[in-house]
C-alpha cells in the first residue's frame, strides 16, 4: 500500500496553539498571535486559544481586542473560569475596577478555589474603595495559597489605608518573609512605622527598598521626611534632591526641601525650592500644598 503521508501538510491547529503557548511563555507574543491565528483559522471553535491569543494581546497592551478574545472563549465554553479572570484582569488595566469584579465573581463561581481570583478581586475592590470587602477577598486568597505574598502585601495595604498600621505591619512582615527582595512591602512598611511616629526605624527599611530598588523615587522622599522628622535636615534635603532629580515635578520633594533650606537659614534656596513647589502644586492641582507653599514663602 502506497504511503499517501504528505510531509508539506500542514500543522494541525492543535499543533499552533501548543506552539502558541511555547511562544507565549517565552515571552515572544506577536509570534505567538500568529501561531493562535493559524490555529483559529483551522479550527474556530476552541475556547483555550481564544484565551490564550487574548493573554498575548492583553500582555502588549491591546486590551479591547484582549477583551474580544476571552468573549469569544466564554461564547464557547461559559464554564471557563480563566477566560472570565483574563478578561477581568483586561478590564483592570482599561481602569474600570467596577466591571472587573464582575468578572471576578463569574470566575469564583466557576472555581471556588481560584485564589488568584479572589486576589484581583481584592485589588479592583479596593480600587473602588470597598475596603473591608477588599481585605476579605485577600483573606480568602490566603486561606486558599498561604505562601501567597502579593496577597499579604495588599492586605496590609488596604489595612494602612484604614489606620490599622499595626495589623499592617504583620501583614507585611509575612510577605517580606515570603519574598525578602520584596521592595514594595518594605516600603509601605517603612511608611506604617513613619505614621506611627518611629522614624529611625522606617529608616531602616526604606535603605533596603533602595538597596533593592535604587530609583525608588518614593523612598528618597520618604526617607528623607524621616530625617526631617528627626532634625536631621541637611540629610533629608541630600533625599529630597535625589527624588527631584529622579521626578523633576516631584511638588512635595520641592516644598519639603524649601522648607528644610529655610530653617537653615538659606532664604534664596528655600524660595526657589517654594515657587517651584507653588508652581507645580497649583498645575497639579493640589490646593492644599499650594497653600503651604505661599505659606512657607511668608517672609522670604
Amino acid at each position: 500500500m502506497p504511503n499517501t503521508h504528505n510531509p508539506f501538510e500542514e500543522a494541525s491547529p492543535e499543533a499552533h496553539r501548543h506552539k502558541g503557548d511555547t511562544l507565549l511563555n517565552e515571552g515572544h507574543y506577536e509570534d505567538a498571535i500568529t501561531e493562535y491565528d493559524n490555529a483559529l483559522s483551522v479550527n474556530p471553535n476552541c475556547a483555550k486559544t481564544y484565551n490564550s491569543r487574548g493573554i498575548a494581546k492583553r500582555t502588549l497592551g491591546q486590551y479591547f481586542e484582549a477583551i474580544e478574545d476571552f468573549d469569544e472563549a466564554i461564547d464557547l465554553d461559559y464554564n471557563f473560569a480563566e477566560a472570565y479572570y483574563n478578561r477581568g484582569i483586561a478590564k483592570g488595566m482599561l481602569e474600570h475596577p467596577g466591571d472587573a469584579i464582575g468578572d471576578f465573581d463569574m470566575a469564583i463561581s466557576c472555581k471556588e478555589d481560584y485564589a488568584e481570583a479572589y486576589y484581583n478581586r481584592g485589588i479592583a475592590n479596593r480600587k473602588m474603595g470597598a475596603r473591608s470587602e477588599a481585605i476579605s477577598d485577600f483573606s480568602e486568597a490566603i486561606r486558599l495559597k498561604s505562601d501567597y505574598a502579593e496577597a499579604y502585601y495588599s492586605r496590609g495595604s488596604a489595612k494602612r489605608d484604614a489606620g490599622e498600621y499595626f495589623p499592617a505591619i504583620s501583614d507585611f512582615n509575612k510577605a517580606i518573609r515570603l519574598n525578602p527582595n520584596y521592595a514594595e512591602a518594605y516600603y509601605s512598611r517603612g511608611s506604617a512605622k513613619g505614621n506611627l511616629r518611629h522614624p529611625k526605624e522606617s529608616i531602616s527599611d526604606f535603605n533596603k527598598v533602595l538597596e533593592l530598588k535604587p530609583g525608588y523615587v518614593d523612598a528618597y522622599y520618604n526617607r528623607g521626611l524621616a530625617y526631617q522628622s528627626l532634625g536631621e535636615l541637611e540629610t533629608a534635603i541630600s533625599d529630597f534632591d535625589k527624588a527631584i532629580n529622579l521626578k523633576s515635578d516631584y511638588a512635595r520633594a520641592y516644598y519639603n526641601r524649601g522648607i528644610n533650606q529655610k530653617a537653615l537659614g538659606n532664604t534664596k534656596e528655600a524660595k526657589a525650592d517654594l515657587e517651584q513647589a507653588l508652581q507645580l502644586a497649583n498645575q497639579q492641582r493640589e490646593g492644599l500644598l499650594a497653600e503651604q507653599a505661599k505659606d512657607g514663602l511668608i517672609d522670604l
